[in-house]
């Protein structure tokens, strides 16, 4: 075995085979090498999904605010649609208060009925009568 002086104390090996220990240990370190990159990748791959979701998360975050304020409005315009019909429907209603009923009709119906309006005579046909009454005394007293 060739031993090489490296100036401080210590003593190199010279490259060769590795001993048993070296070995195994070489061994364990290309493992937990091996081992270790493939966490990072793991981890640079999570990273990236969750990069990935929060991007969408944020995305469809907006897009449901839109979506609520768009439903918020619509909900104001139902409501303002909804008092426009109370309204029109409180109106129809003092309406048809003021409104003759069906009762009312045949009271009417009654009164007219007695009074027989078609035998009411016209102011002119009052004047004719008159005119007609006075001259037919004029004429007995001469």
């Amino acid at each position: 075995m060739v031993e090489f002086d490296l100036g401080f104390g210590g003593k190199k090996k010279p490259q060769g085979q590795p001993t048993g220990v070296e070995s195994d240990t070489v061994s364990r370190v290309r493992d937990l090498n091996a081992r270790l990159n493939t966490l990072e990748d793991s981890l640079n791959n999570l990273r990236k999904k969750v990069q990935i979701t929060d991007s969408n998360l944020i995305s469809k975050s907006k897009h449901l605010d839109s979506e609520i304020k768009a439903t918020f409005a619509d909900m104001k315009d139902i409501r303002r649609d909804v008092i426009d019909i109370k309204d029109k429907i409180s109106l129809m209603f003092k309406e048809l208060k003021v409104r003759a009923t069906s009762d009312d009709v045949k009271v009417l119906k009654r009164y007219i009925e007695m009074w027989d309006p078609i035998k009411f005579v016209s102011k002119n046909e009052i004047d004719a009568i008159i005119d007609e009454k006075l001259s037919q005394r004029t004429q007995k007293q001469k």
